[in-house]
């Protein structure tokens, strides 16, 4: 459980925070949040996939890190299996929170119980109680990613608007046995490529198309995900 508190001079005069990678917040998630500008990077060695929110029927733009919800196969003895770590595991252990005042406004939090966050590793606040360069440049990441995420949610509704997601299963082979995996949303080349000129060159103009184009690239991928899948089930066997 996180527990985040608005970040204050008063409260965190003190307060310092390691520079570690840390992926224990995510050792869980099958799935992570993945932004519009970092499709190139993510497409080259993860699928992905768009999911919906039965809730609200809004869409987003995922990356997969396991064929079984509630594991990761990228965490292997704390260590990232990947070249690229998805923007969302580097902002911890702070976040961005609605400012009490709301219409729109936010705040930066941070995780007390963090393992990061202690007596050890870079300050927040400087002598005189202004912001370090440390934190500093941790809120203009935060604020960064905000504006991202933003965009890459405006697309994914763009698309799910236009009609250009669909249902999809993917079948993929793990040491001799078939899985299917549902749940999920693909861009359909058909109805791409059934596009009238005019939408066609919407999408362009919007800079939508190079983002389709590594999704669906990206998808080739699932048989990374088997393989680990794989490895991580004789791992198992050979310890039991």
């Amino acid at each position: 459980m996180t527990s985040f508190v608005p970040l204050t001079k008063e409260a965190h005069a003190n307060t310092k925070v390691k520079i570690a990678a840390d992926f224990d917040h995510v050792r869980n998630q099958h799935i992570l949040p993945v932004l519009a500008q970092e499709f190139g990077a993510v497409s080259n060695e993860l699928p992905i996939v768009f999911v919906k929110n039965s809730e609200n029927d809004k869409v987003a733009a995922v990356a997969m890190t396991s064929l079984t919800p509630g594991s990761n196969l990228l965490l292997k003895e704390d260590k990232w299996q990947t070249r690229y770590v998805p923007a969302c595991v580097r902002n911890v252990p702070f976040v961005l929170m609605p400012a009490p005042e709301g219409e729109g406004n936010f705040i930066v939090g941070v995780d007390e119980d963090h393992a990061l966050v202690g007596e050890e590793g870079e300050s927040l606040f400087n002598e005189d109680g202004s912001e370090t360069e440390f934190l500093d440049s941790r809120k203009k990441a935060l604020g960064q990613y905000y504006d991202f995420d933003q965009m890459t949610v405006a697309v994914a509704n763009y698309l799910n608007e236009k009609e250009l997601l669909e249902q999809r299963t993917l079948t993929v082979e793990v040491a001799g046995e078939k899985r299917n995996i549902d749940g999920i949303l693909v861009v359909s080349e058909e109805k791409l490529n059934g596009l009238s000129d005019e939408d066609f060159i919407d999408l362009r103009k919007r800079g939508i198309l190079p983002m389709i184009y590594a999704h669906l690239g990206s998808l080739q991928n699932i048989q990374f995900l088997a393989k680990l899948t794989a490895d991580a089930k004789i791992e198992e066997e050979a310890t039991a």
